[in-house]
């Protein structure tokens, strides 16, 4: 089992492929890139969105909270193509 083999990794609970994640991640990104406009002016700590596990976050916990979720995944990327056989 090699830990970039996408069927491995993106099977079970998720079972989709990293051709579906990266449009994913694409599309999340543009949505991103405006963020900033729609909440400029907002008093960040009274705009709430719900989450699943975590319940309520204000804006501010939530953008750190999509900051550390996007680090982790790329710190993952990288450690992958760190592994000893990873075709580039």
């Amino acid at each position: 089992m090699e830990p970039w083999d996408v069927t491995i990794v993106g099977g079970g609970i998720l079972g989709t492929s990293i051709g579906y994640w990266l449009a994913r991640y694409r599309a999340c990104g543009q949505v991103l890139a405006g963020l900033g406009t729609v909440l400029d002016g907002l008093d960040l700590e009274a705009v709430i969105f719900p989450h699943p596990i975590s319940g309520p976050l204000d804006a501010t916990q939530r953008l750190a909270f999509l900051r550390f979720h996007a680090d982790r995944h790329l710190q993952q990327i990288a450690s992958i193509k760190a592994s000893e056989g990873y075709a580039a």
